[in-house]
């Protein structure tokens, strides 16, 4: 601009027809639509040496130009799946379900012999309830086959809480994690910090040969 205003002065250009003059400086080279520019100007870092028009917002044509996903305009909302799905595959299923069926047998029958009374099966969802003398119990039996006893504690987590706090359910003085093989230390500090620090009264549990073990005590 001082470069522009001398040149004038130096001519005798007086201010007010140097103020018409700057108001009427216009821009003579072509410009280009962005997406019209050839491939190797475009870059992830671009500089526009001549003027661009862009059709677009800057922020919506780069993705594209670098053949990025489209960035959409409106966030579209998709129904969540609402049917119940296993965590298995079917085949995986056909596996599980006899040894969860052997599981619970064996806990029954296991209860029996240490003189618990089992009150309730695979009644109302629960896998087994029982009164350990005036203590009522629910626990939630799970096969680790296909997962490792971390993920079949949060699964058995979700179902107990479910099982005795939703709807008109009343929650038992004892939860009962029951796993098919021996969960890891790291398994056991969990449960045991939860049960401490939440004040649940929850305990993990193992198969042991023909007995199960309170795996938390």
């Amino acid at each position: 601009m001082r470069r522009l205003r001398a040149l004038f002065e130096k001519a005798g250009v007086s201010n007010r027809r140097l103020s018409e003059a700057v108001g009427e400086v216009r821009i003579f080279q072509p410009q280009i639509p962005y997406r019209a520019m050839p491939e190797r100007f475009r870059s992830k870092n671009p500089r526009f040496k001549n003027p661009t028009i862009f059709e677009e917002s800057i922020e919506r044509l780069l993705p594209a130009a670098f053949g990025k996903p489209h960035p959409s305009q409106y966030y579209v909302a998709h129904p969540l799946v609402e049917e119940v799905y296993p965590r298995a595959t079917p085949a995986s299923l056909k596996i599980i379900t006899p040894r969860h069926k052997e599981l619970c047998n064996e806990f029954i029958r296991w209860l029996d012999r240490e003189g618990r009374w089992v009150v309730g099966r695979e009644k109302g969802r629960v896998d087994v309830e029982f009164k350990d003398g005036s203590i009522f119990c629910r626990a939630e039996l799970k096969v680790c086959y296909g997962m490792t006893p971390t993920f079949a504690i949060r699964e058995a987590l979700g179902q107990l809480l479910e099982y005795n706090y939703y709807g008109w359910r009343i929650p038992a003085d004892r939860w009962l994690i029951v796993l098919d093989s021996a969960p890891t230390e790291h398994d056991r500090e969990y449960v045991r910090r939860l049960s401490k620090r939440k004040n649940l009264p929850l305990q993990l549990w193992s198969r042991s040969g023909s007995n199960f073990v309170n795996t938390t005590s």
